[in-house]
């Protein structure tokens, strides 16, 4: 555990604790970088991949099986 920051239920999406995410990551520094970053599904989207490949941060997201994601399987 690196931090931690409480929100209200209604706030705990990643939309809403990707910016103390980052904010820690840009604070670290390079040799106490985490090797990845790990989330549920809910982290798993399109902004979040695209923010911690931007600072060049390994990220490791559960993966739902719908069925376009079985056909790519």
């Amino acid at each position: 555990m690196l931090d931690v920051e409480v929100q209200s239920g209604d706030q705990s999406n990643s939309s809403h604790s990707m910016p103390g995410l980052t904010s820690l990551l840009h604070r670290l520094p390079l040799n106490g970088k985490p090797a990845f970053v790990r989330g549920d599904i809910a982290w798993g989207t399109d902004n979040v991949m695209t923010q911690l490949e931007t600072i060049f941060q390994n990220y490791l997201f559960k993966l739902k099986k719908s069925n376009n994601v079985k056909k790519l399987i």
